[in-house]
């Protein structure tokens, strides 16, 4: 059986194998400017045949397309195609026809992951000869992974470099409390990560075709912490700056100045870690509104919620990003009863905010409950934004149950031409890792997707096989697997 995650648009078997016994060489055109993939892509071919064979980069003067071979001086191939990337693989070389480095790139994470076991009798590894044809279904594949007190380094780093292999197009790593920053230093614990902890990650990301979206929550979740566990990462450090919140510490004060100066610090710090992107996402979800540090007779609070919305997305244009915001702050219990995920509430009541943002600011609508034609809050988000400033963010902690949220979300953006989806982890993540691999999958395939033709423990399975190989644990227990050293205590 040959296994391509995520399943390409065509799939063709032909006869024979190319067969790995020497180095072999990877011609890519000289124009190619992603030095961190012509790095990995050595190191991932070392590690996908059993670190037995060595794989050169060669430039060539060719415009577009690549080529492996064992030859370092093969012909490239000057076809065309209409698919984000083609892979003919046949007894004597492999073709990759794209006109994108992205799709070279693509190519070669299909490519890795068609090459057999190592044959200990034979000394080779055989890839069995096939026609690939493959895009995506959407522009705008991301995943969003946080970094908790107990997330381990090493664990983000298999993620990122998974989700490259997945093609995913965009990752988030939101830190709640454990990035050190320069900007106001007690929005950290003490023994948090440091920005060169984390560059090695985005190097590895952005090496397999990943732009990252820097996130701060600028609103609501200002403590950093889960609200069941009472803790405030700037307030059980510095109990001075409780003016910076409400009178409950979960939300920003955002009637102070210096708060706004430090978010303004922090967007700009973030984006500088993170390096050119698009998208800036604010967050602003869960904003409790009944008492920010204001007069709970006061009805201007409402006013306060959306002006400094847009104050702040407009910060984000500033810098040449487009700002994203988590949709439940618009959504209302009498209109979307559960299942749906809504939280406009309290002084935050009002049927016209979601008319009063920038046009320019992207609705992320989260909805984790819903079945997959519960389509209530696309049609409203439709209504009101253009379809491609709209992203659909699902989650599903019962995976075994065949993931009707994920499956339904991922569908729903496709038929309605949507900007994409942004599949969330949250603490989930280090139990259900299958429901990542799903929505990455679901992401990029078409609407009648393959994906579901693999039994979820199989799909769990394939990952841990791809894990093993994109970062090899030698040995090592607390390194092998998903997780990657330490206990996921899941106390965020």
């Amino acid at each position: 059986m040959i296994y391509v995650l995520p399943n390409p648009v065509s799939l063709k078997e032909n006869e024979g194998d190319f067969i790995i016994d020497k180095k072999l060489y990877f011609i890519i055109p000289k124009s190619f400017s992603n030095e961190g993939f012509i790095s990995i892509s050595k190191e991932l071919f070392s590690n996908y045949t059993a670190n037995k064979f060595e794989l050169e980069i060669v430039k060539s003067d060719n415009l577009k397309n690549a080529v492996i071979s064992y030859l370092s001086s093969a012909k490239i191939s000057d076809a065309k195609t209409e698919y984000e990337y083609e892979l003919d693989v046949k007894n004597d070389r492999i073709d990759i026809i794209s006109d994108s480095e992205i799709g070279i790139i693509h190519a070669f994470s299909s490519f890795l992951q068609l090459i057999g076991a190592y044959s200990l009798k034979n000394n080779n590894c055989k890839v069995k000869c096939v026609t690939i044809k493959d895009k995506p279904s959407l522009k705008f594949r991301g995943m969003h992974l946080c970094v908790f007190s107990d997330t381990s380094i090493l664990f983000l780093r298999k993620m990122v470099r998974l989700l490259g292999l997945l093609k995913c197009s965009h990752v988030i790593l939101e830190f709640w409390g454990t990035l050190k920053l320069d900007s106001f230093k007690y929005l950290a614990w003490e023994n948090s990560y440091t920005k060169d902890d984390i560059k090695p990650i985005i190097e590895d990301g952005k090496s397999l075709g990943i732009e990252f979206i820097p996130m701060f929550n600028h609103f609501g979740h200002a403590t950093y912490s889960r609200s069941k566990t009472g803790k405030n990462v700037v307030l059980d450090q510095a109990t001075e700056y409780e003016e910076y919140f409400s009178e409950d510490g979960w939300t920003w004060n955002v009637k102070n100045e210096d708060v706004l100066k430090i978010h303004q610090s922090v967007r700009e710090e973030l984006c500088d870690l993170f390096g050119k992107g698009e998208y800036f996402h604010i967050g602003c979800d869960e904003v409790f509104m009944e008492d920010f540090r204001y007069d709970p007779y006061d009805k201007e609070d409402n006013d306060t919620f959306v002006n400094f919305i847009n104050k702040s997305a407009k910060s984000v244009l500033d810098m040449g990003r487009k700002p994203i915001i988590w949709g439940d702050m618009f959504l209302i219990e009498d209109d979307f009863p559960y299942p749906f995920c809504r939280n406009a509430s309290g002084r935050c009541y009002d049927r016209k905010n979601i008319d009063r943002l920038l046009d320019e600011i992207i609705i992320d609508d989260w909805q984790y409950n819903v079945e997959e034609d519960k389509d209530e809050t696309v049609k409203y988000f439709m209504e009101k934004k253009k379809r491609e400033n709209i992203i659909l963010s699902p989650w599903d902690g019962n995976v075994w149950k065949g993931n009707p949220t994920i499956k339904g979300r991922c569908a729903l953006a496709k038929k309605h031409n949507l900007l994409g989806v942004l599949g969330t982890t949250w603490n989930g993540i280090y139990k259900e890792i299958r429901s990542m691999l799903y929505t990455a999958c679901l992401m990029w395939e078409e609407d009648e997707t393959n994906v579901d033709k693999i039994a979820l423990g199989a799909l769990t399975s394939l990952g841990a096989k791809n894990i093993r190989k994109l970062m090899p644990p030698n040995g090592d227990p607390q390194k092998a697997g998903f997780y990657g050293g330490g206990e996921m205590l899941n106390i965020f």
